[in-house]
């Protein structure tokens, strides 16, 4: 079985960018295994940022006794950009899957199903991938939930922080139990860790609260702001504590950050009481310049 990919000239059945995928009449073909290998179950997302559509599914051995998780990423005129059979995300072992769904944010795709054990047992899987097939969160495919009960269908949504919210059937306890587990935008469960998005709008300008509370004994909340600079709707974002004599204790934030407001926590445990100074600072991707820089004072009490 081929797996095709199709839509009308004006590609309207994705959803809006600054132009829309254009696949010829009859669709193009997601993979070309030959008769060798059968596909199944195909779920598609679009990535506006980029104009890319991105395919995964379902593939078996012709004696479907070997399952494994396959994609494809399409240009905005439908040509195949991996390679022709497919990337390898789960490779082919005896566990089937089912309940594929895929979302894209910014640059990353995210890929979420329900692992189908022998006997009736399953497991909910989901993994992180970069444009190029690259496995994020480590790495590895993330298990969500681990307990071993009966799974069936499940649904996913993803919110503005970037968190993804998964419900799924469970008859872990009996025959009509639905879970729900969320997914942090760094892979972990449970409440958010690391960088907290609090507001997505785009404030006006740069700029680095006072760190709350301070005094602090030993955690302390700090927010800031990112604005969007001329260039590029992201800054390359560096928040970091350093003591009295200037040398660097803590490095909170090191990344790409679209505009935005955000929160993260500092926690003092393994250092002494005294002052200490919060830097942000802010700059083009490229690293050609730094287009903001900012530093508060805080009071560590012990």
């Amino acid at each position: 079985m081929n797996v095709r990919i199709e839509g009308s000239n004006h590609g309207s059945i994705y959803g809006n960018g600054p132009r829309q995928p254009d696949c010829p009449v009859n669709g193009s073909a997601v993979t070309t295994t030959g008769a060798t290998m059968l596909n199944f179950q195909p779920a598609a997302a679009y990535m506006p940022s980029t104009q890319e559509t991105y395919v995964f599914w379902q593939r078996k051995n012709s004696l479907q006794s070997a399952i494994g998780v396959y994609g494809q990423k399409f240009s905005l005129t439908g040509t195949r950009l991996w390679a022709d059979s497919g990337a390898v995300f789960k490779p082919l072992d005896e566990n089937s899957f089912a309940s594929l769904n895929v979302i894209t944010r910014d640059t990353n795709i995210y890929v979420y199903y329900v692992e189908l054990l022998p006997g009736v047992n399953g497991l909910i899987k989901a993994f992180k991938t970069n444009r190029g097939g690259n496995i994020g969160w480590g790495g590895s495919i993330l298990t969500p939930s681990s307990f071993t009960g009966p799974k069936d269908r499940m649904s996913v949504a993803m919110n503005s922080a970037g968190m993804s919210m998964l419900a799924f059937s469970d008859s872990r306890i009996d025959a009509y139990g639905i879970y729900a587990q969320n997914i942090n935008l760094n892979g972990t469960f449970g409440p958010p860790t690391g960088i907290i998005p609090i507001n997505t709008l785009t404030p006006s300008r740069y700029q680095l609260h006072q760190n709350y509370p301070n005094p602090f004994n030993p955690v302390t909340k700090i927010k800031f702001e990112i604005s969007a600079d001329v260039r590029n709707q992201k800054s390359e974002v560096k928040l970091k504590i350093y003591n009295l004599l200037g040398k660097e204790v803590a490095t909170l934030v090191n990344e790409q950050l679209r505009p935005g407001t955000y929160e993260v926590k500092f926690d003092a445990s393994g250092i002494s009481s005294g002052v200490y100074y919060c830097k942000l600072s802010a700059g083009y991707p490229d690293g050609s310049g730094q287009v903001f820089s900012e530093t508060k004072s805080m009071l560590l009490i012990k």
